[in-house]
């Protein structure tokens, strides 16, 4: 995954527009839910959509950035240099490397479809959040990449109802949970498929598609989008 994330990490920023657009509306979710004194967690942060946003409220007192791309985290650190704001970089598997410890609001945007269990955000964000910590992420649902589906190469990622399961069962409580559908039209097969090469996001199913399937596409792409901010138990 590393390397497939590196190889696009130039042009991501250009070709993400549905992940900036998710991680703007997860910020407005976040709004007033936001722990005092926060201590940031950011998995899969790539080029910094989610950062460049939570890093600029006062609440915020440390901020650590996980992502697996070095080239990811290298962009994104020039990025914040340039307005003096500080973070921890963490270049690794957020699925199994260590979280960095106190930290009571951990955030992720368009990222955790790709861990192989995603649903285990949640039960190790209940282990790692103290008392009122707040979870707050964004991902993708059944629907997404329909329109490739009869090629094989669909997503397969949790229902709704499979996240509100493990969200009940972790103890979370003050759950808001709202979901959109996205669709973005392109004018050529070209043009759609290089966005999803370039975006980093690729569908599950091997072997290549005859390019007369190919051709047969429909010019667009569906985002099935979750968000999802739920607070601790006390």
């Amino acid at each position: 995954m590393s390397l497939r994330f590196g190889a696009n990490a130039q042009t991501y920023n250009e070709a993400s527009d549905v992940q900036r657009c998710i991680a703007l509306y997860l910020v407005q979710m976040l709004k007033g839910k936001m722990p005092e004194r926060s201590k940031v967690y950011e998995i899969g942060a790539g080029t910094g959509h989610l950062t460049r946003q939570l890093i600029l409220s006062p609440s915020h007192e440390v901020y650590y950035v996980n992502d697996v791309s070095q080239e990811m985290l290298d962009i994104l650190s020039e990025e914040l240099r340039k307005g003096d704001y500080r973070v921890n970089m963490q270049c690794a598997d957020a699925e199994t490397v260590e979280w960095p410890e106190g930290v009571n609001l951990i955030v992720s945007s368009s990222a955790v479809q790709w861990f192989s269990d995603p649903l285990n955000l949640v039960r190790r964000a209940a282990k790692e959040l103290p008392e009122d910590g707040v979870l707050a992420f964004s991902t993708f649902l059944p629907g997404t990449y329909k329109e490739l589906s009869h090629i094989g190469k669909g997503l397969d990622y949790p229902e709704r109802s499979a996240w509100e399961r493990v969200l009940a069962e972790c103890g979370f409580e003050d759950v808001a949970i709202n979901t959109e559908e996205q669709q973005v039209n392109f004018a050529s097969v070209r043009d759609l498929l290089l966005s999803i090469k370039h975006s980093g996001v690729q569908g599950e199913g091997g072997g290549q598609t005859p390019y007369s399937v190919l051709m047969k596409l429909p010019l667009r792409l569906t985002y099935d989008v979750i968000y999802v901010v739920a607070k601790r138990k006390k």
